[in-house]
């Protein structure tokens, strides 16, 4: 019985480590993305508003998606699958426009 927990704990040690690491190189790989955009903004002179606007949204989607992005999520399926999620999205979103949501 103890091996078999000492085996356990060792998996799910394993298992947290491997989390962890991931987590922190997907946000390692966030950071160098928003600097090299802060620097491509900074180069070409882009407005305070639109670098703020820009971080703003950068930020939310990392939030909003844990350190993920669309492709990354969906990439490993059909394009027609990839097709019907976004298309099922995009109807959720714009059902929840009050301008929109009286329709079929």
């Amino acid at each position: 019985f103890c091996l078999t927990g000492s085996v356990l704990w060792k998996s799910f040690m394993a298992m947290l480590l491997h989390t962890l690491l991931q987590k922190r190189a997907d946000a390692t790989k966030h950071y160098r993305i928003e600097n090299q955009l802060n620097q491509y903004m900074g180069n070409k002179q882009t407005p305070l508003d639109l670098r703020f606007r820009v971080r703003m949204y950068l930020d939310q989607a990392w939030d909003k998606l844990g350190g993920t992005t669309e492709h990354d999520v969906l990439g490993g399926i059909s394009k027609g699958l990839r097709g019907k999620i976004r298309a099922q999205a995009t109807e959720n979103y714009l059902r929840s426009i009050p301008f929109f949501n009286n329709g079929p």
